[in-house]
């Protein structure tokens, strides 16, 4: 009898324990979980063309979430992009879930008399009839390429992953090159490593993204170089390169750590703001 009772004691303590464990682990996904999707900083530049007909963004949900992105309205330039499902994919982790989704680009509707757009701080528009306001970063978009002269191509190539691409031209005739410059040059000055050769009649372009060691690793960077040059009878022409990129591999430490870092950001804004 006694030790039926010492049975019972030791097996309503183990579906404690169970019960306890479960209750924690509850409690700590639940503390885990964000109000709203958190999205990645994207560092954008390059001509239409290099982004085809849609372009990625990428966000952090909760796992258990079901809402989509419906358009995304950029208000400084009034421009509306929608999303496009199908093509989108994720990469799901314990309580969270990066998610991958396109934007449809249209040139007509995007440029009209522009030469270049800014896409930075947009409008989200969920399916849920839920919308969030959001600083994607830069995204600096280029209407078409120039005519080039003077400048036949020998390689375009962009590595495998695309942190690096090389560029090699024969120069046919003579040419001065002015620059080679992107309107985030500055801005990613520590983060892009540039190499430029000339031998005889050709010059190499060589790019690479160097992966940051701060919190700027978990950016998301796709930039297209243009080189601008003069020919002999003082005309100036652009000519794109690139483009290179990097996107950020999380792992889950990295996850929780890029949250509570967004976490804390966003409380320090608004102590600020008050």
């Amino acid at each position: 009898m006694f030790t039926q009772i010492k049975k019972h004691k030791y097996f309503y303590l183990a579906v404690g324990i169970v019960v306890l464990i479960l209750a924690f682990n509850i409690f700590t996904a639940y503390r885990r979980l964000i109000p709203e999707p958190i999205f990645l900083e994207h560092y954008y530049e390059g001509y239409y063309e290099h982004f085809y007909d849609r372009f990625f963004l990428e966000y952090i949900d909760n796992n258990n979430s079901n809402k989509n992105i419906s358009n995304v309205y950029f208000p400084e330039v009034n421009i509306k992009l929608f999303a496009e499902p199908y093509y989108e994919y994720n990469y799901n982790y314990y309580t969270h879930k990066i998610v991958n989704f396109p934007l449809a680009v249209s040139k007509d509707d995007i440029f009209f008399d522009l030469e270049k757009v800014e896409l930075n701080r947009a409008i989200i528009s969920y399916t849920d009839s839920s919308t969030q306001e959001v600083d994607l970063g830069r995204i600096i978009l280029y209407r078409e390429k120039k005519e080039t002269q003077g400048l036949i191509p020998i390689v375009s190539h962009v590595g495998l992953p695309k942190e690096r691409s090389e560029n090699s031209y024969e120069i046919d005739g003579e040419i001065l090159v002015k620059d080679i410059q992107a309107d985030l040059q500055e801005q990613l000055s520590d983060i892009i490593d540039m190499d430029v050769n000339t031998l005889d009649n050709n010059i190499s372009i060589n790019m690479a993204v160097l992966k940051p060691d701060d919190e700027r690793k978990f950016n998301v960077y796709d930039i297209c170089y243009h080189m601008v040059y003069k020919n002999m009878g003082g005309e100036t022409y652009i000519i794109p390169l690139g483009p290179v990129g990097y996107n950020p591999f999380f792992t889950e430490e990295e996850i929780m750590r890029y949250v509570k870092y967004n976490k804390y950001s966003r409380k320090q804004l608004l102590l600020k703001e008050q």
